[in-house]
């Protein structure tokens, strides 16, 4: 999950917004890129749902939250793959220094951010 802040579209310059969409959308860019090279050959993962809100066309999202998961069959590749992605997470917050990221838990293949 990524924290901003809300506000109008229309009224907030670009460089002064701290759009959590932006940060969520990065990730999955991110994850999209760094995946593929620390994959076992039976590796999978989706971004399932990303939620903004309020959602609301003319306002800036405040709150991003990203839905993902991943899977193998092997402890060692599921164990780089949340380490791959927590570094992302972490890269992504530091990158786009103005949204916070909320710590998310560790789990057995999946995470909610």
């Amino acid at each position: 999950m990524f924290h901003g802040v809300q506000n109008h579209a229309g009224t907030t310059r670009i460089a002064i917004r701290k759009d959590a969409g932006v940060a969520a959308a990065t990730l999955a860019m991110a994850i999209a890129e760094r995946f593929p090279d620390v994959a076992g050959p039976r590796s999978v993962w989706t971004t399932g749902r990303i939620t903004l809100e309020p959602g609301a066309l003319s306002i800036i999202p405040g709150r991003a939250e990203m839905l993902f998961q991943f899977r193998d069959s092997e402890m060692p590749v599921l164990e780089r793959l949340d380490a791959v992605l927590r570094d992302l997470v972490e890269e992504t917050a530091n990158k786009s220094k103005r949204c916070a990221q909320a710590p998310f838990p560790r789990s057995s293949g999946g995470a909610s951010m």
